[in-house]
Order: C-alpha cells, then structure tokens, then sequence
C-alpha cells in the first residue's frame, strides 16, 4: 500500500485511508477514482446464438431429444457487453468494473447516508 501525507488531503483522510485499505486498492488509485468520472463498460463485439443449431451443449450433433420448444432456424444477436458474464465470478477484469462502480455509487450517494 502507498502511503500519504494526512495533511495534504485534509481530515477526511485516515477514514479514508481506511476505506482503501479495506476495498484492497492503493491510495493512488483512490485518489484516481475520486476525481473520475462514472465507469463505463468497454464494447467488445461478440455474437451469440440462440435456439437449435443441432448440437448439444458440448457441441456434439444432438441425438433423440425433444428438440420442439427450440427456436428454429437459430438466431444471433451481437452483445457488446458478453465480455461481463462470469459464472465463477473470478474473473479479475470484471470484478475490478464492479469495484469502480460500487465506489463512484458510495461517492455520489454519500451525502444520503444520514436519510438511510
């Protein structure tokens, strides 16, 4: 963790501090996120397909199943933001997303904590 001089952000600082320690960010970066803008998703092209394409899950031609309440022919449809589905909730990429919203969210909701 870096460290700062409580002084030079005025009294508000050790709390904080504090709070960047316990959300496992620098005090570098806190400062970053303080002064920045709302997070935004990157766009990334992706097409995913719906409906009955003749395969099973694994991707194996599909064998005696009741196949009937599948869209046929299938369809696709670009989504942008596919890259933020994470089952296992593991990946680091959109776990950090989630962290800046949740920040800028506490940030611009602050003054509504004596209302809660």
């Amino acid at each position: 963790m870096a460290s700062a001089d409580p002084a030079s952000v005025g009294t508000a600082a050790p709390a904080l501090m504090a709070a960047c320690v316990a959300a496992g960010m620098t005090w570098a970066t806190a400062r970053k996120r303080a002064f920045a803008t709302a997070p935004v998703a990157e766009r990334r092209p992706h097409t995913v397909r719906f409906g009955d394409d003749g395969k099973d899950k694994d991707g194996r031609p599909a064998k005696g199943k009741v196949r009937e309440h599948l869209m046929s022919p299938p369809r696709e449809v670009e989504d942008d933001l596919f890259w933020l589905r994470s089952d296992k909730r593991s990946d680091e990429e959109v776990i950090d997303l989630v962290r800046h919203e949740n920040e800028y969210a506490m940030r611009n909701t602050a003054h509504l904590a004596g209302q809660q």
